[in-house]
């Protein structure tokens, strides 16, 4: 069982596309509602996909950890309109480079009859958890 975290949290950064929704294959629930509006038309194309900073405090051992800090600190109090406008502009400003499979974090092999429980949303949230291959499990438990 392998436990990565989900790109957006790793690199700090959605992909937009052209009409403002997430191009990002995560589709978790933590923003459903939430509106982010629509890219400026200069970031657009049909073919392009704009990054957006995501406006939430970066994790400690992300890329560009405190240079993503600072940012977040200078756009949390800001109106709604105005920190829409800076989330746009921010991925260009600080480098950020949009990696769709970030590293493998953690890695757990689990054999026969082995529990594991995941507390707490946070890794729901943070985490995507894929599991090894019921051959590789098997190769895995051989004496």
């Amino acid at each position: 069982m392998t436990f990565r975290m989900k790109a957006k949290y790793w690199s700090g950064a959605r992909q937009r596309s052209k009409n403002g929704k997430d191009a990002d294959d995560d589709h978790d629930s933590h923003h459903e509602g939430e509106d982010e509006g629509d890219a400026p038309s200069s970031k657009k194309s049909s073919n392009q996909k704009a990054l957006y900073f995501l406006p939430e405090a970066p994790l400690p051992n992300t890329p560009l950890y405190e240079a993503r800090l600072a940012a977040w600190e200078s756009i949390k109090d800001l109106p709604k309109k105005e920190m829409e406008a800076r989330c746009w502009e921010l991925p260009a400003e600080l480098g950020i480079q949009y990696r769709r499979g970030p590293p493998t974090l953690i890695t757990v092999y689990l054999a026969h009859g082995d529990k594991i429980i995941m507390h707490g949303e946070d890794i729901q949230k943070y985490f995507e958890v894929s599991r090894l291959t019921v051959l590789s499990l098997f190769v895995l438990t051989l004496p």
